[in-house]
């Protein structure tokens, strides 16, 4: 992050987040309810600290948050973060490779890692379902 790498440090992050979910996710390449209500909120605030620092306070997930705040609706965040369009398009896609164990972009539907709007980036999928949803485990850690 240090050096914006910005793609790498996504993928960094991804990896990471499995990492501190457990050995379940780590085997399974995502992050099920139970593994993302145990995540640890030191993890979670020490990955959205190192975004929010090496971008001066324009990424990580809680300017994330603060954009689903304001917005209060997962389609009208996704749209201003660029992720996708009020129709429902997804202009970010993941696909999941069953040999790797690993969601990976969607050839064409990868992040623009060069320019792109505040807040954009990690691109953490964060769910309409949000009884697993990435923001529950923020809410509970106060990010």
């Amino acid at each position: 992050m240090q050096n914006k790498d910005w793609q790498a440090s996504d993928g960094e992050t991804y990896f990471r987040m499995l990492d501190v979910a457990g050995t379940k996710a780590q085997a399974e390449g995502a992050i099920g309810k139970d593994e993302m209500n145990a995540l640890s909120c030191v993890d979670l605030k020490t990955i959205d600290r190192l975004w929010s620092t090496a971008s001066d306070g324009k990424l990580g997930f809680s300017a994330q948050e603060k954009i689903l705040r304001e917005k209060n609706d997962y389609r009208k965040m996704y749209n201003a973060l660029s992720w996708q369009t009020l129709t429902g398009e997804w202009l970010i896609q993941w696909n999941y490779n069953q040999q790797t164990k690993r969601y990976e972009y969607k050839p064409g539907k990868e992040p623009n890692f060069k320019t792109f709007p505040p807040e954009y980036l990690p691109s953490v999928e964060r769910g309409y379902n949000f009884g697993v949803s990435l923001d529950v485990a923020l809410v509970r850690c106060g990010v």
